[in-house]
């Protein structure tokens, strides 16, 4: 089948900058007054601290990024720190930051929390990646396959969580960032700390005056399409005592894109250029959490949430757009049953969480003229309840959780949730893990509603498997990590492109739809190198095999090779410091029919920072500097080489 994307010679490409990128960071070293930078790690393995606070478990894979590591390539947003992450794919369209974003080849809406909040969808299946900037947060965690039992919101790939980050001292700074589009970043952070109160806030703006393409710029389309974003995020804490701490959390966005319309290119349906559509989106995110140990052996905690959601887009003559809130109750308790020695005991992890979601929005309705007419508008509340209760185990080299999370919906029944995970220290250099589960996602209100795009008849989806991985320290700075993975999905959730309206697909353009049986497996492989105290370096690849059992073609957007090689290089007698990454994403399909091919990309990233004073530090980073403009997804644009500078300055 004929490539409807020009493929470039990638991996001739990939060899080359990849032999020249490690040739330039291996620089001589001598002493050096400046701190290393933190390095983010590859797969790792978490041992839970308490089991309200921590979502990684014995038997999950799992990577965490701190914040040290989130600033390491002074990245503009979560995108980008996650892409080449094991096992996380991301499909961007266009430069504006919206994009798909599947972990084990599974997305929407609940992959992605912040402070235990599912973070809404912007468009069926796409979030807003750069909505969620890294300068406010403290903690950014990856945990692969099917959780424990008592964490909500989990896709059924895994779960990236966002914690804000928190006050430890008074302090602020200021980040100033400009570049090409005509881009500029504004960040203001500040602190509050006191012995029992804490209050740490972020505010941004940021906007490209020029604008990068939306639809794609080879195929026609000469209009650069600008945006503009505002963003504030908040978290506070009080101890009252020893025994009782309350947190809250509170986020606002709200982001303008201009974007394109749908238009016939070379004689298939495409995005075109289309002066006046746009994209408005407003966010609203709060949660209060009190916690209580209520003795030696026992905590609990009560969380309530709210989320609020409005999008309004203008494109091809039509006002679409949807209103979406969600009020969330959970309760949790951790119990320690019983404690030995060395760190070895059993804890039960119990509780019920309740949420409920209304939606409202317009709906229209595709014509045999391929015109749209509009429809009755669309109203829709929904409610779940569940329970759940867990049980963890450390025992000498094995530990474990075995736990079971019942749901009840009022529109899509009930359903019962089983989860067990185990971890074996077999050497005190080599753990071996297992773990396995099934899940059941209903889709969100963008999924269902979003005029054109959603599908009010989509169903829920269901998935069963397991994975088996390992961790091995092969040398004292040599850390490697390996999974292998196997889920079964009924009715997954899809995206895909559709050229023209069919009876199994009735819908054109972007389209959402149900993919009755689907299996996707997988190998995830990491690296972690310490060459010595000034340069160190990883790299990390995945393996991806979706298969569509209706036709035995790939599942679309489900690149089967990616992989990133990353390096950072610190001078011994200047305050100098070079990181670099290469980023290869093999070719994927839009398309269930496999038809419309997206050719592999290499992509080339790299940051040069000079720390002028302890309060004061300038870079310069680069992005895409091989230019390869290879599109993610079909007829959208991807940003060619790009230069960014910008200063940090403590006040």
């Amino acid at each position: 089948m004929r490539s409807l994307v020009r493929p470039l010679s990638v991996r001739r490409r990939m060899g080359k900058v990849l032999t020249a990128f490690v040739a330039g960071i291996a620089l001589p070293a001598g002493a050096d007054p400046v701190v290393p930078a933190h390095l983010p790690p590859v797969v790792s393995l978490s041992s839970p601290i308490s089991a309200l606070d921590s979502a990684g478990i014995a038997g999950q894979s799992s990577s965490r990024y701190e914040a040290a590591d989130l600033e390491v390539a002074h990245e503009r947003g979560i995108d980008e720190v996650l892409r080449g992450e094991p096992g996380v794919l991301i499909t961007k369209g266009g430069g504006n930051g919206a994009g798909l974003l599947y972990l084990r080849g599974s997305g929407g809406q609940g992959l992605l929390t912040l402070d235990g909040l599912p973070v809404p969808d912007t468009l069926p299946g796409v979030i807003n990646l750069n909505a969620l900037l890294p300068d406010g947060l403290q903690t950014l965690e990856v945990n692969r396959g099917f959780g424990p039992a008592s964490r909500t919101f989990a896709s059924l790939g895994g779960a990236v969580q966002l914690i804000p980050r928190e006050a430890h001292d008074n302090s602020a700074d200021l980040r100033v960032e400009g570049g090409s589009f005509g881009f500029l970043k504004e960040t203001l952070r500040g602190n509050l700390a006191a012995e029992h109160a804490r209050l740490a806030v972020t505010v941004n703006h940021s906007a490209t005056s020029d604008g990068v393409y939306h639809a794609q710029k080879d195929n026609g389309n000469p209009e650069r399409d600008p945006f503009h974003g505002t963003q504030a995020l908040m978290k506070a804490g009080l101890d009252f005592s020893d025994a009782l701490i309350w947190d809250g959390t509170l986020f606002y966005r709200d982001s303008w894109n201009a974007i394109d319309g749908a238009g016939i290119r070379n004689a298939m349906l495409a995005p075109v250029d289309e002066n006046s559509a746009f994209f408005k989106e407003e966010t609203w995110m709060a949660q209060n959490s009190l916690t209580a140990r209520l003795g030696e052996n026992c905590s609990s905690r009560l969380r309530l949430g709210y989320t609020h959601n409005r999008n309004r887009n203008w494109s091809m003559g039509l006002s679409l757009g949807y209103t979406t809130d969600l009020y969330l109750a959970r309760w949790e308790n951790e119990q320690k049953l019983w404690q030995g020695g060395d760190g070895e005991n059993v804890r039960l992890v119990w509780g019920a969480e309740g949420r409920h979601e209304n939606a409202h929005g317009p709906t229209y309705a595709l014509t045999p003229a391929f015109t749209f007419v509009p429809g009755p508008s669309f109203a829709e509340a929904r409610s779940q309840q569940a329970g759940f209760a867990e049980t963890r185990f450390t025992h000498g080299k094995f530990s474990g959780d075995l736990g079971v999370h019942y749901e009840g919906y009022d529109r899509y029944g009930s359903h019962a949730l089983f989860h067990a995970g185990a971890a074996w220290q077999v050497l005190p250099a080599l753990k071996l893990r297992a773990g396995g589960g099934n899940g059941f996602r209903i889709p969100s209100y963008a999924e269902k509603l979003f005029p054109l795009l959603g599908n009010l008849n989509v169903k829920p989806e269901r998935s069963a498997g397991g994975d088996l991985g390992l961790e091995w320290q092969a040398l004292s700075r040599l850390k490697l990590n390996l999974t292998g993975y196997y889920n079964r999905y009924d009715d997954l959730i899809l995206v895909s492109w559709s050229a023209q309206p069919s009876a199994a697909l009735p819908c054109i353009g972007e389209c959402l739809s149900n993919l009755p049986n689907a299996t996707i497996a997988g190998m995830e492989a990491g690296s972690e190198l310490v060459f010595n105290e000034h340069w160190r370096g990883g790299a990390a690849y995945t393996y991806t095999d979706s298969r569509n059992l209706a036709n035995g073609r790939r599942v679309p957007f489900r690149a089967k090779n990616s992989a990133r090689l990353w390096g950072e290089w610190q001078a011994r007698a200047l305050p100098i410091s070079v990181w670099a990454e290469g980023l290869y994403r093999g070719k994927s399909y839009n398309d269930i029919d496999n038809r419309l091919i997206i050719g592999d990309a290499f992509r080339f990233n790299a940051q040069l920072s000079y720390r002028v004073s302890p309060k004061m530090n300038f870079y310069v980073r680069g992005e895409n500097l091989g230019d390869d403009k290879t599109p993610d997804f079909f007829g959208l644009d991807y940003p060619g080489a790009a230069v960014y500078g910008g200063v940090e300055l403590k006040l």
